[in-house]
């Protein structure tokens, strides 16, 4: 190839340029985002965060000792809300990247989506007095199918606006830690104001009531503001692509990428572990070590440690493979639910707590961190992308992991006869020896499941060191490229057709 002489050096290959200048829409899409922005990005998910983990940690609780709803009933319930949610969510990815509106293909759901959200966040834990098991069924499941769609109107295109926004790998990895560290925090302080007003208010109906207003209301403002701040940047000014392939179409495509494959297998087991371990953790506390006055303290310190662990991962993640990572954070995780089959007092959590935040926090940093790499690599197959797709089936199998993970304890409790309005120290042994189960034995299990799929998943090096547009390949080839050593007689010669 022939090399051009410039002032300071040598110019890379001319079809090596030309091929930066079309696939690069902008330099300045390179250049780091300011740190306010990210923190801007990182609250719109504020909403589905907090109201997540409040539902997994009491919806439980809320639904069998306040509402009255049998464990049959609620069972039924998330199952099948969750078979609404097959269909909903790969949908919405499909729906916001045909999106096309002069705000971008992602903004607007988040801008739409959040009163919805809140208005169903907050009838979903109302109580009807004196209603029959018939009338909570449809009463809750209409909520729950309400509150879950628009859950995944504004969680999918939230995931999708980060490639949306840079091209930059390093870039992306710090917007997905900002998303992960305002999840964790976001769960920190709806667990906690949750759980003091509970402790607070002897009247736990009304407990509930004040609960899902304040958070109602609260839980409007940040997709609104995200969708005013955060610019799809790169997204609106990339080049021009092919037409997008047919929602089938997609779903086969997405089904045949053994990679994203392989990622979904680990992030299904590591995270419906997590869930199972949480959903469970209030009765396992209550019943199993008779401390109910422990649990908020636990939830709280639980919550703490993720938060703190997810920026120390993501900075770790700059030196050590991501792949290493999630080894370590899901052997943390393993260790403590062994933990939870034996253990007899309550003191023995609060350590537990410690190192289960610890592997929790890479569980739910990693595989997010992950899938960009997946489109990036997706784009250069087929020419065209589809974030929607990948992060609506991503959301889909976050969402299936905590209802399945409730619906089967649901159901289990009530084979084992559990009774809510039973005192504690009568509950049955059976009954005990499901939440340790629950608590322990099938999270374990789960965790060492999520170690093979990761372990064949081909990618997850270290981030790379800069990345200036979509083309993954072209990346490492352009970061490790050094021209030739060329010795030139005089300023004026340039180098001649000569092949070098």
């Amino acid at each position: 190839f022939r090399m051009q002489k410039v002032a300071g050096g040598v110019l890379p290959p001319k079809g090596l340029g030309e091929e930066l200048v079309e696939d690069d829409v902008s330099v300045d899409h390179a250049k780091s985002l300011p740190r306010w922005v990210k923190f801007v990005y990182g609250t719109g998910d504020f909403s589905c965060s907090a109201s997540s983990a409040i539902m997994a940690f009491f919806l439980l609780p809320f639904l069998f000792e306040v509402a009255g709803v049998h464990p049959f009933t609620a069972g039924f319930i998330l199952l099948i809300s969750r078979c609404w949610d097959a269909v909903t969510d790969p949908i919405v990815g499909r729906l916001s990247d045909i999106t096309k509106t002069r705000w971008g293909r992602r903004r607007p759901w988040l801008f739409f989506g959040s009163v919805p959200l809140a208005v169903a966040y907050f009838f979903l834990w109302q109580v009807i007095p004196g209603s029959s098991q018939i009338v909570d069924l449809f009463y809750y499941l209409f909520w729950l199918v309400l509150y879950n769609s628009f859950y995944t109107c504004i969680s999918v295109p939230h995931l999708s606006l980060i490639p949306e926004m840079t091209n930059s790998d390093k870039e992306r990895t710090e917007l997905t830690s900002y998303k992960i560290v305002t999840l964790v925090l976001a769960a920190l302080l709806g667990t906690a104001v949750h759980g003091i007003l509970l402790q607070s208010i002897e009247n736990q109906r009304l407990a509930y009531f004040i609960s899902a207003s304040i958070f109602s209301v609260i839980f409007i403002f940040p997709p609104i503001i995200t969708a005013i701040v955060c610019k799809e940047i790169a997204g609106m000014q990339r080049v021009a692509q092919k037409d997008q392939p047919s929602f089938l179409q997609g779903m086969k495509i997405a089904a045949k990428n053994r990679p994203f494959v392989l990622l979904c297998g680990s992030f299904l087991g590591a995270y419906m572990g997590t869930q199972f371990l949480v959903a469970h953790f209030y009765l396992y506390v209550q019943y199993v070590l008779d401390a109910e006055n422990h649990i908020i303290y636990l939830i709280i310190l639980l919550q703490c440690v993720i938060a703190v662990s997810v920026i120390a991962w993501q900075q770790a993640s700059r030196k050590i493979e991501k792949k290493i990572i999630f080894y370590i954070g899901t052997l943390c995780c393993i260790s403590c639910a062994v933990g939870l089959i034996f253990v007899r007092k309550v003191m023995w959590l609060y350590p537990g707590s410690v190192v289960l935040g610890i592997g929790i926090g890479a569980i739910f940093l990693i595989p997010f961190a992950m899938v960009p790499e997946i489109i990036d690599r997706d784009e250069k197959a087929i020419g065209c992308r589809r974030e929607g797709v990948y992060y609506g089936l991503f959301v889909f199998l976050q969402k299936m992991a905590t209802s399945v993970g409730l619906a089967i304890g649901s159901v289990s409790l009530g084979l084992a006869g559990l009774e809510t309005d039973e005192p504690t120290e009568d509950v049955d042994t059976a009954v005990l020896i499901v939440l340790r189960l629950m608590t322990g034995v099938f999270p374990a299990l789960l965790f060492i499941f999520s170690l093979f799929p990761m372990f064949l998943y081909p990618y997850g090096k270290r981030n790379p060191r800069h990345s200036v547009f979509v083309d993954g390949q072209l990346e490492e080839e352009m970061s490790s490229y050094e021209p030739p050593e060329i010795l030139l007689e005089n300023e004026d010669q340039l180098v001649s057709k000569s092949d070098i």
